[in-house]
């Protein structure tokens, strides 16, 4: 059955979401406690997700998502519209030949007592509930930050700097990006 337009999920929001749902089995090995998603605009997307084994060791999966590739291997079908007529208007292209997002991720080595240190200083931060935020120009880097899983999960996001009242957050932020992206080597979006 195919589902209205408006209704279809596209191709990058499954690949966002996957990002979002983590390594496929990673869940058998560790409780998530935190995921960092960069979605920059003209850059691949790189989820960074905390994780806590059953000993209590905390550990570090960085997930990038092959957008280039999955775009030069997808082709388009055909244009949708909305509306007929005059008024008809074009909303975007129907993309075909897309199964799955080409992720790869690695383990990343990262201090665990630091990790955690960050974690605590981070979950003990007041934070404004619904802080003033502009709209995003087209070139942002869009910062998602997750907390916790499923039924206990908080999510923020943001582009460019934090938000009034989520210092806390940016700050957290910087460094772990700082962290898991600069020891390897790896450009942070």
């Amino acid at each position: 059955m195919r589902f209205p337009a408006h209704l279809r999920r596209s191709a990058f929001d499954v690949a966002i979401q996957q990002l979002r749902d983590g390594r496929p089995g990673e869940n058998g090995y560790g409780r998530r406690l935190a995921l960092l998603l960069t979605i920059p605009t003209f850059d691949d997307p790189v989820a960074r997700d905390i994780r806590c084994t059953a000993t209590g060791e905390l550990y570090v999966i960085r997930t990038i998502w092959n957008r280039a590739l999955d775009l030069a291997t997808a082709s388009l079908s055909r244009e949708i519209t909305i509306g007929t007529g005059a008024r008809a208007t074009a909303v975007g292209v129907e993309l075909t030949g897309f199964q799955a997002p080409s992720l790869q991720s690695i383990r990343v080595d990262v201090d665990p007592v630091t990790v955690g240190a960050m974690l605590e200083r981070v979950s003990s931060a007041t934070l404004t509930c619904c802080p003033h935020q502009p709209e995003a120009p087209l070139d942002a880097t869009v910062y998602e930050l997750t907390f916790g899983e499923e039924l206990n999960e908080t999510r923020y996001r943001w582009f460019g700097d934090a938000p009034d009242g989520w210092a806390a957050l940016g700050s957290f932020v910087a460094r772990f990006l700082r962290l898991v992206d600069e020891p390897a080597d790896i450009a942070a979006p």
